[in-house]
Order: structure tokens, then sequence, then C-alpha cells
């Protein structure tokens, strides 16, 4: 039995990675580091438009948090800068954009029952990073020509002066707008079926070589079609509508789980995670 499971294992694991493979021969449009560059000025414009969490307490324990989930992975990607924070948004959401930048809105803190369910959500995440579901889907949606115009037009806001004199918008200006454009769509935050359970996929080991317990997964994704349904409403919807769930891909994560042994000891709660769930907007 134990062979058996454990060839179980390593076919799941081998097709986690087949699909990264094929996902990297459809991603070949936009290079790591064409990625990395979109998701620093992304981030920069995040930072203007939402509420973030600023205290050192809750940014040290998200981002020792997702750390520790990183380096569980079991698809890596050297040189992605990743960073956490926490959004002031009382609505269930949680997302990431390219290069690595993981967002979780507070609402979604408050309605984890334990840390495993936030540890699920951030490595679900990771996924799409280490899925590479963001070059993907920047090469379909936007095409190499808008990505080198956002790139070059930031890196020209600098030097863009007698542009703007003439009364003509600098290349920075213009990238903005254009940015803003691209974020105000979803573009970069829109995942197919088929990422969404690539990403469930990842998330799972990722857990269980962290040490948590998988089942957080679960629980937190019958905490939204419980108060949402699979069409979202209210609070839930944000997330629905970039995470689109439904009991199907519930009922796919939980065969998923049952295929690696269970562990006693894996980790459900901790201190600082209720600490943190007390404290936040």
């Amino acid at each position: 039995m134990r062979g058996v499971a454990m060839a179980r294992r390593l076919l799941i694991a081998w097709a986690a990675m087949a699909v990264l493979v094929l996902a990297s021969g459809c991603a070949t449009l936009v290079s790591d580091q064409q990625e990395i560059e979109l998701g620093a000025q992304y981030r920069q414009q995040l930072a203007k438009e939402v509420a973030l969490d600023r205290d050192p307490g809750d940014l040290g324990y998200v981002n020792a948090l997702g750390q520790s989930l990183v380096r569980a992975a079991p698809a890596q990607r050297p040189g992605m800068p990743f960073t956490f924070d926490i959004v002031q948004d009382r609505s269930l959401n949680a997302f990431a954009i390219p290069g690595g930048h993981v967002y979780v809105n507070s609402g979604t803190i408050r309605a984890a029952s334990n840390e495993s369910e936030l540890a699920a959500v951030m490595a679900h995440e990771i996924g799409h990073v280490v899925g590479m579901h963001h070059k993907e889907t920047i090469g379909r949606e936007l095409g190499l020509n808008m990505v080198n115009e956002l790139i070059l037009g930031a890196a020209g806001q600098s030097g863009d002066g007698a542009g703007a004199a003439a009364g003509q918008p600098s290349a920075g200006a213009q990238s903005a707008v254009l940015l803003t454009q691209v974020v105000e769509k979803g573009v970069l935050l829109k995942f197919s079926r088929d990422q969404e359970y690539q990403a469930d996929d990842l998330a799972i080991p990722t857990l269980i070589r962290a040490g948590y317990d998988p089942n957080g997964l679960v629980t937190f994704f019958d905490k939204l079609m419980a108060q949402g349904g699979g069409g979202g409403g209210g609070k839930v919807f944000e997330m629905f509508s970039s995470h689109p769930l439904t009991e199907e891909r519930i009922q796919r994560a939980r065969a998923t789980i049952a295929q690696y042994p269970r562990n006693p000891n894996a980790k459900r709660d901790a201190p600082a995670f209720q600490a943190l769930k007390a404290r936040v907007y």
C-alpha cells in the first residue's frame, strides 16, 4: 500500500511539472525580467490606490508565512522577488500580480478560522506565480509590444521633460495611463479554469511540505461557497470574480488531498495568527 501511495504522489508531482513545462512553452513571449518590471509598476500603482497595512508586526507575520510557503513550493522561480502585503479591505479577496507580489485582504484574514486556511489562500496565490500564469496571461492579453511600451514608458519618466514642456504627454505619463487601463480591466488577474486548478494542485503539496494541514484549502472553499455561492455576491463577489469557485473544484481539491498520507501533526493554527486576526481592520 505504501508503494501504491508513493506512486500516486509521484504521478501527481509529475503531472504538475508537466503542466508547468507546457505552460512555460506558452509563456515564452514574455521574459521573467519583463514580468518583474511590469509587476514593479503595478505594485507602485496599487500603493496609490489601495490602503495597505503598514504595521511592522502584521507585515512581519504575513511575510514570514509567505516566504515559508515559497520555500516549500514544489516548483521554484529563482530570482522572483516575492513580497506579501495586507490590503485594508473587509471584502474577501487575495490576489497575486506579476513579479511575485501577493496581496491578502484584511477581510480574508478575519474570515479565516485558523492559520492553515490563511496559508492555503496564500499558497494558492503563490501557485499562480510559480505556475507562470501571469506570463501566459500577459502574452495572451497584452502582447509583447504593449508590455515593452509599459516598461519603456516607465523607464523614460525621468527624461521626458522636453515633451511635457511642449504640451505633449510624456512617455511616463502615457505609460501610467495605459497601466491604469490595464489594471481597471483586470487583465493581469484573469485566470482560466485550468490555471485555477493548477494553482490548487501546486498549493496542496506546498502546504504539506510547509507542515500545514492541506484541508485548510477545502474548509476555506466551503466557507466561501456557504457565504456567497458559486455566483458570488456581497463581500465575496470580488474573490469569486477572479477565482471562480465551483463544487467540482472543491471535490477535485479533496480528491487531490486524499492522495497524500495524513499527517497527524500538521499545523492548523497558531497564536500569532489569532493575534493578527484580532488586530487587522
